[in-house]
């Protein structure tokens, strides 16, 4: 079975999702990192087998700079 991840759109978390329990919430919830409130099924992603450590954050490379900084004030 294929685990789904999404990712908040505010802060960049991403997270495993239950599905199930999202279709009971139409497919909303809170970031826990943020708690942000987004439409986690637009978000879906397939997330690599468990023992994998990195995802992927597809980014446009002149976002890679404003993305280090943002990471450093937290």
């Amino acid at each position: 079975m294929n685990t789904l991840g999404t990712r908040c759109p505010a802060c960049l978390t991403a997270f495993k999702v239950n599905a199930d329990l999202l279709r009971m919430r139409d497919g909303y919830g809170a970031c826990g990192q943020c708690a942000q409130v987004f439409d986690m099924q637009a978000a879906w992603f397939l997330l690599p087998p468990h023992d994998t450590h990195v995802i992927d954050i597809p980014v446009k490379a002149n976002q890679i700079p404003k993305l280090i900084s943002d990471r450093k004030k937290r």
